[in-house]
């Protein structure tokens, strides 16, 4: 064998291990991405939300805060004060979602995940919640900016994918309305 043939068959050799490197690497970085979006998901899970303040926020951004909004001091408790989670449960709700839409927004989540996660609900406090954020930003205009990008993907994502995102090659199982009859 010549030195040309013998350097040929070394250089391919070379090749071959590197782009074999290369290839294990991008297996390990995506093993790395997927273990790192785990960790978002379980931290915004366990943020520290007492429950009484989770729920009372969720009630009230639902179920009250319309009649909240009519009171002037309570409008002007928000346009002057800091956000009291005993006081302002459902303004709490705000700040978990600003953290939310922070890792969303510095991708350390990726919105694919998150979306289906509760994607429609990140839409639907936006709008329970805009007015007492519209206050908040008479003062400070950059308020909840991250929920509002949330939001804003989530609306985004909602449009995009209206039938959700089931693998359209998989069969679906059998859903039985037992009650499709019966009034309401």
């Amino acid at each position: 064998m010549s030195l040309e043939v013998l350097n040929t068959i070394a250089a391919f050799g070379t090749f071959i291990v590197i782009a074999a490197t290369a290839i294990a690497a991008l297996i390990q970085l995506r093993h790395l991405r997927s273990n790192n979006e785990l960790s978002a998901l379980i931290s915004i899970s366990q943020l520290t939300i007492p429950p009484e303040i989770s729920q009372n926020g969720a009630r009230i951004a639902a179920m009250e805060l319309e009649a909240k909004m009519a009171d002037p001091a309570y409008r002007e408790a928000i346009i002057r004060g800091k956000v009291d989670p005993q006081r302002f449960p459902e303004l709490y709700l705000c700040l978990i979602f600003e953290q939310i839409g922070t890792f969303l927004k510095k991708g350390l989540i990726s919105e694919a995940t998150l979306m289906e996660w509760s994607g429609s609900a990140y839409s639907r406090y936006w709008e329970l919640l805009q007015g007492p954020i519209a206050l908040m930003r008479r003062r400070a205009p950059w308020a909840f900016q991250n929920f509002e990008y949330l939001a804003m993907r989530a609306r985004r994502w909602m449009a995009d994918h209206p039938d959700g995102t089931y693998p359209s090659g998989e069969p679906r199982l059998p859903v039985v309305d037992k009650w499709i009859d019966a009034p309401s």
